[in-house]
């Protein structure tokens, strides 16, 4: 996981959050988590700022589940 690059794979997540790579995919189906494609071969990247939202969020009892 590279720290300048505003985006990162499936695996770089599910490694970062301590999550299995099919949970990351489910929270990118529910819209928890942004992102972008990346080709067909490449698949999605998830964009750096959501997982921070993401973390800001669970570090926050008074921030609204979403």
């Amino acid at each position: 996981m590279t720290g300048d690059s505003p985006y990162m794979t499936v695996p770089e997540v599910a490694a970062h959050l301590r999550l299995n790579e099919k949970t990351v995919y489910e929270m990118v189906k529910r819209g928890r988590l942004d992102y972008v494609r990346a080709g067909v071969v490449k698949g999605i990247r998830i964009t750096r700022a959501s997982v921070d939202r993401l973390l800001t969020q669970a570090d926050d009892p008074t921030a609204a589940a979403g």
